[in-house]
């Protein structure tokens, strides 16, 4: 948690409110919302609205990158993506044994 509220000052202050803003913010807001769902003792059946903030989350940083890498086309930031994208591949499989694992019924088979 602390690493992302990190990551998100540093693109606050090194990015352009008006070229990146939105999409910025719109990151923000979903981190927030998952953080705060975070807070606490884990529930079980707080798990599946936790995974789906997560995912949006994670759908609204890979748009928030892919215009970044368009608006900053330089082949190390392309690798750099790649190399994070593996890395989030790889915890979101991780992250679906577990939730397999751990819910019920269809939600577990999803």
């Amino acid at each position: 948690a602390a690493r992302i509220d990190e990551n998100l000052a540093l693109l606050g202050r090194g990015l352009s409110p008006a070229s990146f803003g939105d999409l910025l913010s719109a990151v923000q807001a979903t981190w927030s919302t998952l953080h705060q769902a975070l807070q606490g003792a884990p529930r079980l059946e707080a798990l599946v609205e936790i995974d789906a903030v997560a995912q949006d989350l994670l759908e609204q940083a890979e748009r928030f990158t892919g215009v970044l890498g368009q608006a900053m086309p330089a082949p190390t930031l392309h690798i750099i993506n790649t190399a994070g994208r593996q890395r989030m591949l790889s915890q979101r499989l991780a992250k679906q044994v577990l939730l397999a694992h751990w819910l019920p019924g269809t939600h577990g088979q999803a």
